[in-house]
């Protein structure tokens, strides 16, 4: 006998496609969007706004470290798709 919450169809549908996000019949509590992510099944506009929110309270040297973090892993993954 199977236990837990039942594997949410939509979610299972794009996730063998191959899909990023999926719609959600249910509303999102807080916005009433659809559309979330397959990976985790967070509401994607709710988090961007908690995104952009912990972004705007980062002070000047928190937000350098963060672009020069971000810098970084760029550059090292342009090296992996260079190498063959």
């Amino acid at each position: 006998m199977p236990r837990g919450r039942r594997p949410n169809q939509h979610r299972v549908a794009a996730r063998l496609a191959g899909e990023k996000f999926y719609d959600d019949p249910a509303e999102c509590d807080f916005d009433g969007t659809h559309k979330r992510y397959v990976s985790n099944a967070a509401c994607v506009a709710c988090a961007i706004a908690r995104g952009k929110a912990r972004y705007a309270s980062l002070d000047e040297d928190a937000i350098a470290v963060l672009k020069a973090r971000d810098h970084d892993r760029y550059v090292q993954r342009l090296g992996k798709e260079e190498a063959p």
